[in-house]
């Protein structure tokens, strides 16, 4: 398995980092997990775990190759890391997506008016390129000369906090797509193009558990969307006050293991929240920046 990370100057294959803006200026820069969290996340996440006792033989050192910024093409700081239709890894940032050709980086995007979308994130989910960015989401469709070419699907008659907010989250629900920013969710279903707006201002993360979604916003807390009433609705209960989720990934016991901005591990369930038995402590020792899954 290869991951990637930026940092301003370069781009490194042998580790994760994302780079995050909001659309209202707030920006975090997650700079890496120690590898020992990584590793255990890793191991805990996975269905099958070994026996008590057994212990993974590793051999070898990973690869390991730096970029920067300049070798990859007209890329500045803040860039963003993505993976294209075929595997490739991708950068994402100021109307170009830059993919990994072997050895050769390679700008993708059609070039159009001034007008255009601009994707900044971009999710495959079965087959389907889906971006996001600045006011806008969609999907990406290739031209005559293969080309990568964004086609927005916000309606006309948006609500006014949408312009305004930059989507970074994509997380496929049923048969539609939530787009998540720092100024609330949208939940769009592309079988009949229809969309659904949740305002909710200063979202952290927009993540589902046992089939249920949930936002968690910095000054509302957590709640779950009802997609089919649409409306949010808050989760009480006393250890889920001032919690605001940042991270999560699904476990095999339908819980889902999730990483609070004080730097909490936590299980979730849906209703409450508990402390995740782990050997790294009830705290991590730095800011997660990612969950991956082997």
């Amino acid at each position: 398995m290869r991951t990637a990370c930026t940092t301003p100057s370069r781009l490194s294959l042998d580790c994760a980092k994302f780079s995050q803006r909001s659309g209202t200026g707030r920006s975090f820069h997650a700079v890496g997990t120690a590898l020992l969290w990584l590793l255990a996340t890793c191991a805990t996440a996975g269905s099958d775990g070994a026996a008590e006792g057994d212990s993974p033989e590793v051999r070898g050192l990973p690869f390991n190759r730096v970029y920067t910024l300049a070798e990859i093409g007209n890329v500045s700081r803040g860039a963003r890391l993505a993976f294209d239709a075929q595997g490739r890894i991708a950068v994402v940032g100021d109307g170009s997506i830059y993919v990994l050709n072997d050895a050769t980086w390679i700008d993708v995007a059609e070039k159009g008016p001034t007008m255009a979308p601009t994707p900044q994130f971009l999710r495959e989910i079965n087959g389907v390129t889906y971006y996001s960015g600045q006011g806008t989401w969609g999907t990406i469709a290739r031209n005559a000369a293969g080309e990568l070419h964004p086609r927005s699907a916000v309606p006309a008659t948006s609500p006014a906090w949408v312009a305004i907010t930059n989507f970074e989250q994509i997380l496929p629900h049923g048969p539609g797509i939530l787009f998540a920013g720092w100024n609330g969710v949208t939940y769009w279903d592309p079988t009949n193009n229809t969309h659904v707006f949740f305002p909710l201002p200063q979202v952290s993360r927009v993540f589902a558990v046992r089939g249920a979604v949930f936002v968690s916003s910095l000054i509302a807390g957590i709640q779950r969307i009802d997609l089919e009433a649409q409306t949010l609705q808050p989760l009480q209960g006393r250890d889920l006050d001032g919690v605001i989720i940042e991270k999560e990934i699904a476990l095999s016991n339908g819980r889902t293991l999730v990483t609070t901005s004080g730097r909490q591990l936590l299980l979730f369930d849906g209703q409450q929240l508990v402390p995740w038995p782990n050997q790294l402590g009830e705290r991590a020792r730095s800011r997660v920046s990612a969950h991956p899954q082997i």
